[in-house]
């Protein structure tokens, strides 16, 4: 039996987390649909590829060996398709880009467009992944540059600051605390409210839970979590609670809304990463293009810096 390619991803995915539940996020998959492509490929080639164990699955030495020969048929494959795609257009580079919609920045469009126009063109091509998928991909040489948030741990990623703020509260303009010069994190003890969604960054969001709680003596009123950065302030102006997000987010007060800074959190920074051995034209190319817009020491959102503003 010949398997077939996406059988392949899929069991190397799974090789590689040891984990089906993680290794179908990766693919796109749902784990039930990830669990069968795999039984269909132990069973075409009429070996067992896992162990199920108590604390999830390992290789066998059919998988140790299946993994070590994946990775370069695909590794192979990889590269036989960038080198054919470069000979329609030999000054044309590509460049894999791993973030979330939910983090936008004014320049972004314009960034690629210069991308796009310059002289020898780069065509970028979105990854709509979460911190840790990021974070594993940059490592593993499947993303070229990563928007990450507070940085990187591993060693063999570099990291370029972009934007630094501070953590505010959209309110609705008739909120009684929407004119007030700061919120305490003691004054949002008794107030609803409206998160990013947690997989969007689980590292990020539970350490702004963990911040809360302790600024408020009690449990956050988390009353919902949000995917779409624009539905924040919205469900702010209904009045379903106050939303908690990173001010460089916002370009402006939103209408009928006020934006309040908080106290007592930690600032937060956004930057870009990439592997340090990563030589490629195109890492090259986007990282001119992007300190032609961005100083290399990144921005400073200093808006909302002691005041509220409010738009009606």
């Amino acid at each position: 039996m010949r398997p077939e390619v996406r059988d392949l991803e899929c069991f190397l995915a799974a090789a590689e987390e040891l984990s089906f539940r993680r290794a179908a996020k990766q693919v796109g998959l749902s784990q039930p649909a990830l669990s069968q492509r795999i039984q269909r490929l132990e069973e075409g080639l009429g070996v067992e590829l896992f162990r199920r164990t108590s604390r999830g699955v390992e290789r066998t030495a059919a998988g140790e060996v299946l993994r070590t020969h994946a990775k370069s048929v695909l590794g192979a494959l990889d590269e036989a398709v960038t080198a054919t795609q470069a000979t329609l257009r030999p000054a044309e580079h590509r460049l894999t880009l791993g973030h979330r919609d939910y983090v936008r920045f004014p320049w972004f469009a314009e960034l690629l467009r210069n991308l796009l126009e310059a002289d020898e063109p780069v065509i970028v091509d979105h990854r709509e992944l979460d911190a840790s998928a990021i974070e594993r991909g940059l490592l593993r040489r499947k993303l070229d540059v990563g928007l990450v948030v507070d940085g990187v741990s591993a060693p063999d990623l570099v990291h370029r600051p972009l934007q630094r703020g501070r953590w505010v509260a959209v309110v609705a303009a008739d909120h009684p605390r929407a004119s007030s010069g700061a919120l305490s994190l003691a004054s949002l003890r008794d107030e609803r409210l409206v998160l990013f969604l947690r997989e969007i960054n689980p590292r990020l969001y539970d350490a702004l839970v963990a911040s809360l709680r302790e600024g408020m003596g009690a449990e956050p009123r988390v009353v919902y979590q949000t995917a779409q950065l624009a539905a924040g302030p919205e469900l702010a102006r209904s009045g379903l609670g106050a939303f908690v997000v990173a001010s460089y987010l916002l370009r402006d007060v939103p209408p009928g809304t006020a934006v309040v800074p908080i106290e007592g959190l930690a600032p937060i920074s956004v930057g870009y990463a990439w592997h340090v051995d990563n030589h490629a034209p195109a890492l090259r190319l986007f990282r001119r293009a992007l300190d032609a817009i961005v100083p290399p020491r990144g921005r400073d959102d200093r808006r909302w810096a002691s005041s509220a503003r409010e738009a009606r």
